[in-house]
């Protein structure tokens, strides 16, 4: 049986780095740090991190709703919604995510637009 995608990036320890490492990233760009100006970021990286877990085949303990529905009010745009995804790119790569694993995850990203 084939490991899913969240087994072969590391599971639950590297969607933690990961995500870590991403929101490092997003509170220092000026693209888009203006939408977690009031947010809870503790409670943003747990969600994160289940969301982005669940989403790659890990375990479905989600606590949040759905993108779509998270972000249809925020103002969340192509350019936003690019320039998170280069975000977590960047986060990726920081920990030496394959390319190929990067080519699926933005797949699994885009289809939450």
């Amino acid at each position: 049986m084939e490991k899913s995608l969240y087994e072969q990036i590391g599971g639950e320890k590297a969607i933690d780095a990961v995500v870590d490492k991403f929101y490092e990233i997003m509170m220092k760009d000026d693209r888009v740090n203006h939408f977690f100006k009031s947010t809870d970021m503790v409670k943003q990286h747990k969600r994160q991190k289940q969301f982005i877990g669940m989403s790659l085949g890990g375990p479905n303990n989600s606590e949040g709703r759905d993108m779509k529905t998270a972000h249809a009010k925020m103002g969340i745009g192509k350019v936003e919604f690019d320039a998170t995804w280069a975000n977590l790119e960047t986060a990726l790569k920081h920990f030496s995510v394959s390319g190929d694993h990067i080519a699926e995850i933005k797949e699994v990203v885009y289809s939450t637009y």
